[in-house]
């Protein structure tokens, strides 16, 4: 559900990178073609991280 959950933000993480980047003076169309890969990316390994450390959270000392 995490990993779902990720994915589906990826959509507002894809809309901040194309406003935020072009501002800064980089060309659109490398803003975009980076951009979809880069949501994905940035959203599973902040899942993947949560999903870890709740994994070590329920595991008995």
């Amino acid at each position: 559900m995490i990993r779902s959950y990720a994915l589906i933000f990826a959509a507002v993480t894809f809309r901040l990178w194309l406003t935020v980047l072009p501002a800064v003076g980089l060309p659109f169309d490398q803003v975009y073609g980076s951009g979809a890969w880069t949501s994905w990316l940035i959203n599973l390994l902040v899942a993947e991280r949560l999903i870890a450390s709740l994994q070590r959270r329920r595991r008995p000392s």
